[in-house]
Parts: C-alpha cells; structure tokens; sequence
C-alpha cells in the first residue's frame, strides 16, 4: 500500500513509548507530562543560523525526530514518520538586560510545560537567547516519545559536529525502525512465570500516601540535595568492599525510603533501563525512546545484616535486567492488583556522573541541566 503524500514510514510504538502516549492522553490538562528542557550556556563565537542549520540538519537525519503519534481510527496506535520537518526556533536578544537569571528560569519553566500536538512532527522546540557578544543560551524542549537522555547527549555531540563540518555526514548509527524491527523479531517474548513469581503475594499497589490535591494535576516541581562527592566515593568503597555496584546500594537505599515512607517491609519501585540491545549495529549512537521501567521488588527483613540485604537486592536487580523489554503494561496485567490500578509510583533512574561542560572547538558547552516530569 502506498504511503501518504510527506510520509516516509508508518512505524508501531514500543512498549515504552504506548505507555507514555496512554498517561498523556488520560490527563490531558496535567501539562507537562514526559516533557523534557535541556538547557546550557555557549561561550565564544558562535554563528545562531549555522547553529540553526546544524540542528536542523541533525533532526532530519534521524527517523525518531520525524515522528507524529496517530491513536484515532486505527487499531492500534502508530507513529507516522514524516519525509521531512521543519525545527520550531526562536532566537531572543537579552543583551544588556537585567535580572537574567529569573528570566531563564521563567523560560525553562514555561518550556517544561509546553503542550505539544503529537500528531504534528517534530515533537521538540528550540529557543536561542542571545545573553552577551560572546554569550548564549540553549533551550531546547524535547517530548520523551521520540527521545531518553542518552538520545538527546548523542545527538547534542552530533551537533556540534555539523556546526563545525556542515559538510560532514551525521553520527551513523541505527535508526529507530531497526531498534522496533528487533523488538517484534529478536525481543524475548513476556515470560509469565518470571513475573508471577515475581509479584506473588503482594498484598497491593506500593504507592505513596496520597494527600488532598494529588489528583489536582498541580506543576511538577524538583527539588534537589547534594550530598556530596566523599559520600559517593564512600558508596564506591563500600561497593567494592561488598562486591555489588554503586547502583544497588543507591537503589537498596531508596527501598529502605521507601520502606519507612509507606511503612511496609515489602516495596515495589521502578527500575529503569537503557534498553538498547548490543545486537543492533550503532545502538549506542541512536536516537530514540528507548529507555523501559519495570517493576524491582525489594522485600526488608530487619533481623538481616545490610550486606545480606544489598546482595539479595542486587540479585533482584540482576533478575530483573534479563526481563528489560517486557511491557510494563503487560507486567502490570500479571499483577494480582485490580484492572488499571498503577503497581508503583515512584522510579529510581542512576544517570551516573553526569558531564555539564564540553569543549567543541572555540565553543564551549557550560551548565547543562535537564528537568524533566512523568505521570
């Protein structure tokens, strides 16, 4: 059958990506929702319409980026891959004004409430502020349909790249329709008794105490602690010392928060994973949706050590990553909980150490932040 006028492919949706598009559609005034805003600073000489070009250039090169979502009449919900798109920009002149810092923050903060038209590619903006001669600041606002973190650092490098060699081919790597054809051919089927096993006996959803407004859809709002580089160093040793990685203490300490905040020894939280399979060619260049989360049950026992503990979790954890490309939707339907009812609401995501400055040449990448939101 021939495809529409401006139509390069007409591709399904991941697991991941069919439940984000379902918590959007649920709650469509909760604004916000797998709404990303990358921001960072750009000292030195930099040309805005070659940058322009650039971006522009590395958003059409990539299948993901071309992507609108189509779930009335049809089947199943499908993601239309457009032939080409045009990159939403602005650029703004902020030169010698004042209070520079609450403006950003009242930019990034509108940005993360963007409301995108899903049907309409590409699901992302760009905003340019042009702070001194020397001095920018990007925006940049992506909708987690069409890209995880990891996507949207790949493709910032891939960037950059193009501003310096507008000539040069970008980052070859697989496309999003290679990653979808592994997952409907290579992906291990649900198994079942893993996740029976897993998620017998629980006596219900493990969520938070709810309070009055949860269901008011007020904005998302971040807080942040730091707690400091010894304190990681520490974990590390302690890692080492216990022979586990520094991602299942940080996961067994967030089990035992979550223990003390719902009081209960048995606890089941999100576990996210990159879920990019090494089999594919250039996965780890790809842009894309592609991170899942899936169910990690922790069960607290106080009359066993720490160690006892960490080793168990840690064997949980390694369960858990042989299942990676399960559907949460389907695993949530093994549940013994009632039909539509969340299993969890609260995820643990280790991004590791993250870079916030980049040398590019005579430019240079400073304060980069995400802010993101789920359901």
């Amino acid at each position: 059958m021939a495809l529409p006028e401006g139509v390069s492919d007409i591709l399904p949706l991941s697991a991941a990506q069919t439940g984000m598009l379902f918590h959007v559609l649920e709650a469509p005034e909760a604004t916000g929702r797998y709404v990303a805003v990358l921001s960072c600073v750009i000292e030195g000489p930099l040309d805005p319409e070659r940058f322009r070009s650039a971006m522009q250039t590395a958003v059409q090169d990539r299948d993901a980026y071309r992507a609108g979502f189509v779930w009335r009449g049809v089947k199943q919900p499908v993601q239309v891959i457009r032939e080409a798109v045009e990159l939403p920009w602005r650029t703004l002149d902020w030169q010698g004004e004042g209070d520079i810092g609450n403006r950003l923050a009242s930019l990034v903060a509108a940005e993360q409430c963007r409301q995108f038209d899903l049907k309409k590619p590409p699901l992302m903006a760009v905003t340019l502020v042009r702070l001194s001669q020397s001095r920018w600041q990007l925006v940049w606002t992506i909708h987690h349909l069409i890209s995880d973190g990891w996507s949207t650092s790949t493709v910032l490098r891939d960037i950059f790249a193009l501003y310096h060699d507008p000539d040069r081919a970008s980052e070859k790597s697989a496309s999003f329709k290679s990653y979808l054809t592994w997952l409907k051919k290579s992906a291990p089927a649900l198994e079942q008794s893993f996740w029976t096993h897993l998620l017998q006996n629980i006596d219900g959803p493990c969520v938070l105490p709810q309070q009055d407004d949860a269901k008011t859809h007020l904005p998302h709002q971040r807080y942040t602690r730091e707690l400091g580089a010894a304190l990681l160093n520490d974990i590390d040793a302690l890692a080492r010392q216990l022979r586990v990685t520094s991602n299942t203490i940080l996961s067994g300490a967030w089990a035992l928060t979550l223990r003390a905040m719902v009081q209960e020894n048995d606890v089941i939280f999100g576990q996210t994973f990159a879920g990019r399979p090494a089999q594919i060619p250039g996965i780890a260049n790809a842009a894309g949706a592609f991170i899942n989360t899936l169910p990690l049950r922790a069960t607290i026992d106080p009359e066993r050590s720490a160690r006892q503990f960490l080793s168990d979790h840690a064997q949980a954890q390694r369960a858990l990553a042989a299942h990676e490309f399960a559907s949460l939707a389907e695993v949530q339907a093994i549940a013994p909980i009632p039909k539509g009812t969340a299993l969890f609401d609260t995820v643990f995501v280790n991004e590791g150490v993250q870079q916030h400055v980049f040398d590019f040449d005579a430019l240079k990448l400073t304060d980069l932040q995400t802010i993101q939101a789920s359901n």
